[in-house]
Protein backbone atom coordinates (compact mmCIF):
# COMPACT_ATOMS: atom_id res chain seq x y z
CA UNK A 1 0.00 0.00 0.00
CA UNK A 2 1.33 3.08 -0.75
CA UNK A 3 2.22 5.78 1.57
CA UNK A 4 1.38 9.51 1.75
CA UNK A 5 3.21 12.37 3.84
CA UNK A 6 1.19 14.57 6.21
CA UNK A 7 0.19 17.52 4.01
CA UNK A 8 -2.55 14.88 1.95
CA UNK A 9 -5.58 12.21 3.24
CA UNK A 10 -7.85 10.68 1.31
CA UNK A 11 -11.63 10.92 2.29
CA UNK A 12 -11.78 13.74 4.53
CA UNK A 13 -10.16 17.09 5.37
CA UNK A 14 -6.22 17.03 6.05
CA UNK A 15 -5.49 18.43 8.96
CA UNK A 16 -4.91 22.48 8.99
CA UNK A 17 -6.70 22.26 5.62
CA UNK A 18 -8.61 25.88 5.56
CA UNK A 19 -12.11 24.85 5.30
CA UNK A 20 -13.57 28.13 6.08
CA UNK A 21 -12.21 29.64 3.25
CA UNK A 22 -12.64 26.51 0.86
CA UNK A 23 -15.89 24.76 2.13
CA UNK A 24 -17.70 21.58 1.33
CA UNK A 25 -21.06 21.65 -0.46
CA UNK A 26 -23.56 20.34 1.49
CA UNK A 27 -24.24 16.21 0.39
CA UNK A 28 -20.58 16.22 -1.27
CA UNK A 29 -17.88 13.48 -0.75
CA UNK A 30 -14.81 14.40 -0.21
CA UNK A 31 -12.22 12.56 -2.25
CA UNK A 32 -8.80 14.01 -1.07
CA UNK A 33 -7.71 17.19 0.32
CA UNK A 34 -3.98 18.55 0.30
CA UNK A 35 -2.67 21.56 2.51
CA UNK A 36 1.06 22.32 2.21
CA UNK A 37 2.66 25.82 3.39
CA UNK A 38 4.86 27.69 0.15
CA UNK A 39 7.74 28.10 0.87
CA UNK A 40 9.07 32.24 1.21
CA UNK A 41 5.51 33.73 1.63
CA UNK A 42 2.44 32.94 4.53
CA UNK A 43 0.45 31.03 1.98
CA UNK A 44 -0.57 27.45 1.97
CA UNK A 45 -1.06 25.40 -1.37
CA UNK A 46 -4.70 23.84 -1.19
CA UNK A 47 -6.12 21.23 -3.11
CA UNK A 48 -9.89 19.60 -2.67
CA UNK A 49 -11.35 16.84 -4.74
CA UNK A 50 -14.99 15.86 -4.17
CA UNK A 51 -17.89 14.19 -5.95
CA UNK A 52 -21.34 16.18 -5.70
CA UNK A 53 -25.26 14.98 -6.97
CA UNK A 54 -25.49 18.76 -7.46
CA UNK A 55 -25.67 20.35 -10.89
CA UNK A 56 -22.26 22.05 -12.47
CA UNK A 57 -24.16 25.42 -12.28
CA UNK A 58 -25.31 24.42 -8.20
CA UNK A 59 -21.25 23.68 -7.30
CA UNK A 60 -20.47 27.32 -9.59
CA UNK A 61 -23.01 29.00 -7.73
CA UNK A 62 -22.04 27.52 -3.77
CA UNK A 63 -18.10 28.52 -4.58
CA UNK A 64 -19.03 31.67 -5.83
CA UNK A 65 -21.01 32.08 -2.69
CA UNK A 66 -19.19 31.30 -0.35
CA UNK A 67 -15.80 32.51 -1.95
CA UNK A 68 -16.97 36.15 -2.40
CA UNK A 69 -18.94 36.33 1.02
CA UNK A 70 -14.86 35.22 1.95
CA UNK A 71 -13.85 38.45 0.58
CA UNK A 72 -12.64 36.62 -3.08
CA UNK A 73 -13.58 38.49 -5.90
CA UNK A 74 -14.52 36.43 -9.11
CA UNK A 75 -12.52 36.40 -11.83
CA UNK A 76 -13.36 36.47 -15.62
CA UNK A 77 -12.65 33.44 -16.86
CA UNK A 78 -12.80 30.45 -19.73
CA UNK A 79 -14.03 26.59 -19.54
CA UNK A 80 -10.53 24.67 -20.41
CA UNK A 81 -10.83 21.62 -22.49
CA UNK A 82 -12.67 18.41 -21.09
CA UNK A 83 -14.29 20.33 -17.81
CA UNK A 84 -17.97 21.57 -18.15
CA UNK A 85 -17.21 24.56 -15.42
CA UNK A 86 -14.41 26.81 -13.90
CA UNK A 87 -14.66 29.49 -11.90
CA UNK A 88 -11.39 31.39 -10.23
CA UNK A 89 -11.42 33.65 -7.77
CA UNK A 90 -8.59 35.80 -5.44
CA UNK A 91 -7.80 38.60 -2.78
CA UNK A 92 -5.20 40.61 -1.16
CA UNK A 93 -4.46 39.58 2.34
CA UNK A 94 -3.73 42.47 5.02
CA UNK A 95 0.25 41.59 4.16
CA UNK A 96 0.31 42.63 0.51
CA UNK A 97 0.20 38.94 -0.59
CA UNK A 98 -2.68 37.67 -3.41
CA UNK A 99 -4.75 34.91 -2.22
CA UNK A 100 -5.94 32.42 -5.65
CA UNK A 101 -8.56 29.08 -5.85
CA UNK A 102 -9.56 28.08 -8.88
CA UNK A 103 -12.51 25.48 -8.98
CA UNK A 104 -13.15 23.33 -12.16
CA UNK A 105 -16.16 21.10 -11.86
CA UNK A 106 -16.38 17.89 -14.69
CA UNK A 107 -20.27 16.82 -15.17
CA UNK A 108 -20.40 12.97 -15.24
CA UNK A 109 -23.61 10.50 -15.75
CA UNK A 110 -23.43 10.13 -11.73
CA UNK A 111 -21.77 12.98 -10.20
CA UNK A 112 -19.64 16.30 -10.37
CA UNK A 113 -15.79 16.35 -9.60
CA UNK A 114 -14.63 18.97 -8.41
CA UNK A 115 -11.20 20.41 -8.24
CA UNK A 116 -10.44 23.36 -5.95
CA UNK A 117 -7.29 24.05 -5.91
CA UNK A 118 -4.94 27.80 -5.04
CA UNK A 119 -2.67 29.29 -2.13
CA UNK A 120 -4.38 31.15 0.63
CA UNK A 121 -3.46 31.93 4.11
CA UNK A 122 -3.31 29.20 7.08
CA UNK A 123 -6.57 28.82 9.34
CA UNK A 124 -5.62 31.02 12.61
Amino acid sequence: MPTFDDSSVAGSLVAGFPADVVPVPPDADVLASSATDVEGVPLRQVTLNLSSPGTVQEVLDFYTTSMTAAGFAALPGSVPGGLSGQAAFNRATPDGATETLSVGVLDTTVARLVTISGQVLPPA
